[in-house]
């Protein structure tokens, strides 16, 4: 037999209810201390990838209370993840610019580099 008790512990919220109210209560997570790379539209993509519209496992809305930690713990890991992997890129292209550009830049215009006889050619070509 069903358990006729209060609605709160019968009814549970859906997917979409639970979005809304990660989105509604952003005070735990502060979005000026946190770097450029992240927006509140990257912020709503990712509470979509964690509550996903399939995903039903919140129960009624008194345990909803009760897991609302835990979904905010997997939001909280998936931006972390993403600020890293996002750092990591950022990193490795000042790398790359600080010290693949100068070679490159090296290569290709000293005496006898590609970009050199090209230059060289077009400039003999507009001295004639």
């Amino acid at each position: 037999m069903w358990y006729e008790g209060s609605q709160y512990e019968n009814a549970g919220p859906k997917a979409k209810d639970v979005r809304i109210d990660m989105i509604a209560n952003v005070k735990w997570f502060n979005l000026k201390t946190y770097p450029k790379c992240l927006s509140s539209q990257k912020l709503k993509e990712i509470i979509n990838k964690v509550i996903p519209d399939n995903r039903n496992d919140f129960g009624s809305y008194r345990n909803y209370y009760y897991v609302k930690k835990n979904i905010i713990k997997e939001i909280e890991k998936e931006l972390m993840d993403y600020i890293i992997e996002d750092f990591k890129i950022y990193r490795a292209k000042r790398v790359l610019k600080r010290e693949l550009t100068p070679l490159i830049i090296h290569k290709l215009y000293k005496v006898g580099g590609m970009r050199y006889k090209e230059t060289k050619a077009h400039f003999e070509k507009l001295r004639n």
